[in-house]
């Protein structure tokens, strides 16, 4: 099976391209739902839909950091690779920012603090990728171990992390998501070299078996809204809720594994899609803009309460996920090799080449 993933939109392998897709599209539902209320305001089978595609987001998370590790483990270090991702992260906090504050919006020194430095917004999936980035290069180095300590330590670490956080909640602090994302980097790294070749089950039944699971937790989740099964209904919103779980994993790894052996043709449409995935991420989710963005722009506590609330969620979906995308291809087209090209950026990545080599 090929490993390689990354080149032209021709090049690259649709099946990851997919999955990077549905998995952002999931991560902006679950924002939607949640930040939008709809929770509170929905009831009965559209709260049942709305828990069904919004409780995937930490599951999504958990799919699109593994497909990220899936490549970096294999990647050498390209000082450029971080200084593109901070230029997109800033570019996208810091003139969102500026904008509805021009705007009128009020803004936070928060906000402003994290629109310029990423980790004054500690938990976030783009500041969190970074620290991965700067760590990859010594993490790597465990990926050298003999397979038998690879395996033994992967198994310790695993124990140690999702299993005491399926019995105590932990999530959405620095530490928390930055041990995480060391973890899934040598756990996927362990897999992709010594595991993926000798596992043959049919992906359709891993695709059935993570399906089922996240089913059953989905239909508890929804139970305990309704004041049926409310404890079973709580621990599984926070096994959902937590991609360190062991639950959340036993969806997250089969639906990768599915999307791994999927065999399709490499399209250049789905490529082209993908490839503004994080920028959508960073656009939705950028400090100041959530607010705005869901109760401003998109006016849902108004039309959550119509008679479609789930068509208009589907349509704030898609339609949040274009929009980004339209918006990102300005960036990459003029702003990026304008801030790639000037002197002290050049500088600052021969100075990390230095420090890494």
């Amino acid at each position: 099976m090929p490993k390689v993933g990354t080149g032209s939109l021709h090049m690259r392998q649709s099946n990851w391209e997919l999955l990077r897709i549905v998995s952002m599209l999931a991560i902006v539902a679950g924002h939607f739902f949640e930040q939008s209320g709809a929770y509170d305001v929905l009831n009965g089978f559209d709260l049942y839909i709305a828990l069904f595609f919004g409780s995937g987001s930490r599951l999504a998370v958990s799919l699109f950091l593994m497909l990220g590790a899936w490549f970096l483990v294999d990647a050498s270090f390209r000082s450029e690779r971080i200084i593109k991702l901070y230029g997109q992260y800033f570019y996208y906090s810091f003139f969102s920012v500026l904008f509805l504050f021009m705007l009128g919006f009020p803004i936070g020194h928060r906000d402003i603090a994290a629109a310029i430095f990423p980790y004054s917004f500690s938990s976030w999936f783009v500041t969190t990728y970074l620290a991965l980035l700067l760590a990859a290069p010594f993490l790597a180095k465990i990926l050298l171990w003999d397979e038998t300590t690879l395996r033994k330590f992967t198994i310790v670490s695993f124990l140690l992390i999702s299993g005491v956080s399926s019995i105590h909640k932990i999530t959405d602090t620095y530490l928390d998501t930055v041990i995480w994302f060391f973890f899934t980097y040598v756990a996927i790294g362990y897999y992709k070299h010594h595991v993926s070749d000798e596992l043959h089950v049919n992906k359709w039944w891993m695709l059935v078996l993570g399906g089922g699971i996240y089913v059953a937790l989905v239909t508890l989740s929804w139970l305990g809204h309704n004041g049926i099964l409310v404890p079973f209904g709580h621990i599984a919103s926070n096994y959902l809720s937590d991609y360190k779980s062991i639950p959340n994993l036993c969806v997250a790894f089969p639906i990768f594994y599915f999307f791994e052996r999927l065999n399709i043709q490499s399209s250049r449409l789905i490529n082209r899609c993908a490839k503004s995935a994080l920028a959508v991420y960073l656009i939705h989710q950028a400090p100041g803009i959530i607010h705005p963005l869901w109760f401003g722009f998109y006016s849902c506590d108004t039309y959550l309460r119509s008679d479609y609330p789930i068509a208009y969620a589907f349509l704030v979906i898609i339609s949040c996920y274009v929009l980004a995308s339209v918006i990102d291809i300005v960036r990459m087209h003029w702003v990026e090799p304008f801030f790639l090209s000037m002197r002290f950026i050049e500088k600052i990545q021969i100075q990390l080449m230095k420090f890494y080599s």
